[in-house]
């Protein structure tokens, strides 16, 4: 019985080794697996991170292009800005200087057409006056003759009117406003 019992004993322990062995395999072949997966799962973790990074890179490069094309853009825009209002307080310089020559023209023009009216006035003034001294010279010719035949109708009525001339003589006038 001792014999069997160590028999059984020894059995059992090989029969005990050989399930730890086996155990012990498929531990390993686990761990083998596993280690596998996570050096796989490390290698996409690092593909990716990889993959982010260079990705960040590039939108880090992209993003300082496009700084620069704004900052560009803003100096640009403030040189059009600045060009806009010199040229817009050049124009409004023009459109004062056009405006005052235009006053100036109309001052003058008004000059112009009173001094016509004045010169228009002293004709009428010494035509009447004319006439009055003819119309004298007339009558003491007359009186002077003592003949009693009419004298001849002069050119120069008596409101200063010459005959043969248009009353309202707009020739002259436009010549007196277009000097």
């Amino acid at each position: 019985a001792v014999v069997s019992t160590q028999k059984y004993g020894r059995a059992c322990v090989e029969n005990c080794k050989r399930h730890v062995k086996c155990l012990k395999e498929e531990y390993d072949q686990r761990n083998k697996e596993e280690d596998k997966k996570r050096q796989e799962i490390a290698a996409k973790f690092q593909t990716t991170i990889n993959d982010i990074n260079v990705k960040m890179q590039d939108n880090q490069k992209s993003n300082q292009t496009l700084r620069e094309d704004n900052m560009e853009l803003a100096s640009k825009l403030k040189s059009l800005l600045e060009e806009y209002r010199t040229r817009e307080e050049h124009i409004e310089k023009i459109l004062k200087q056009k405006s005052l020559e235009i006053q100036l023209w109309e001052t003058k023009l008004a000059q112009q057409a009173m001094q016509g009216a004045e010169d228009k006035q002293k004709d009428l003034t010494e035509k009447r006056n004319l006439l009055e001294e003819y119309v004298k010279e007339k009558k003491k010719e007359r009186a002077a003759s003592g003949t009693g035949a009419r004298a001849p109708e002069p050119a120069v009525t008596l409101h200063g009117e010459v005959r043969g001339v248009p009353k309202n003589s707009h020739t002259v006038q436009r010549c007196v406003c277009h000097v």
